[in-house]
């Protein structure tokens, strides 16, 4: 569907042709991550934001990075898949 519209569209102008293939991109998308980089988008980096976004209330001005940080994100991810379920 996606190469059909490439091929016969030059510029979508339909709103609901525009949401459609956004839908089709995101779900190809999430399809060829990685198990740990999905792992990361679903579970790693909300946990960064929120605990960044604790840091900022306490006052550590450079905790407005943590939230992007991919570094950072990957060790939280990683550190909640290995925590066991009786311990969160």
């Amino acid at each position: 569907l996606v190469d059909f519209v490439i091929k016969v569209v030059d510029k979508p102008r339909s709103l609901r042709l525009i949401e459609v293939l956004a839908r089709i991109i995101v779900k190809v998308k999430r399809a060829m991550m990685s198990p740990l980089r999905r792992l990361m988008e679903e579970v790693g980096r909300p946990l960064a934001k929120r605990i960044s976004a604790i840091a900022l209330r306490w006052g550590n001005k450079s905790a407005v990075k943590w939230a992007e940080d991919e570094s950072f994100i990957r060790y939280l991810t990683i550190i909640n898949a290995n925590n066991p379920s009786g311990f969160r």
